[in-house]
């Protein structure tokens, strides 16, 4: 193997025995997955590494990420999230999808902004860029982790009127709020 692929030190020897085997089985190893992204760094080096094969993004089939970052990300949270969604979107096979939102409800009443159309929630969810969830054309479970109520509102109508074919589960802090 050359450089290129040292980062794939995490697929089964099949994948790692020859460069054919490695051309072959590696796409069929990540429709199977669920890549875990953590972090800016984290979308970058899958990003990188798919971009080594020649079906890396179409092989992926689900994605757990976090958008709430590692401390790293948050002097500039708004190249994080672009981050992860260039990568979500080159993704055109992907059928499932779990965001991990940050806890922007606690942040909000602590600041007693509990109006839903209060401006500052509406940044967050500029800052967030939800509104690309439904340019995932093939997305068939969306999992939502730290849904607030403004946020619920907005995905259940969107995904009601342009993305029905899409089974959604949000939760928040008290639990599973919604299925559609």
């Amino acid at each position: 193997m050359d450089s290129a692929h040292h980062v794939a030190d995490f697929l089964p020897p099949i994948c790692r025995t020859s460069k054919q085997l490695y051309a072959e089985a590696t796409p069929e190893y990540i429709k199977s997955r669920c890549f875990m992204l953590s972090d800016r760094s984290s979308a970058q080096l899958l990003r990188g590494w798919l971009s080594t094969l020649s079906l890396g993004f179409t092989s992926i089939r689900a994605l757990n990420v976090s958008l709430c970052g590692s401390r790293h990300d948050y002097h500039d949270a708004t190249g994080a999230v672009a981050c992860h969604w260039a990568l979500i979107l080159r993704c055109q096979n992907l059928t499932h999808l779990t965001i991990r939102l940050p806890n922007y409800s606690e942040v909000l009443v602590a600041r007693r902004c509990s109006d839903p159309k209060d401006p500052r929630w509406e940044s967050r969810m500029r800052l967030l860029q939800l509104e690309k969830l439904v340019e995932v054309k093939r997305l068939r479970v969306l999992m939502l982790h730290g849904v607030w109520l403004a946020l619920r509102t907005w995905v259940d109508y969107v995904f009601r009127v342009e993305r029905p074919d899409v089974v959604v589960k949000m939760y928040g802090k008290g639990g599973l709020l919604l299925v559609r």
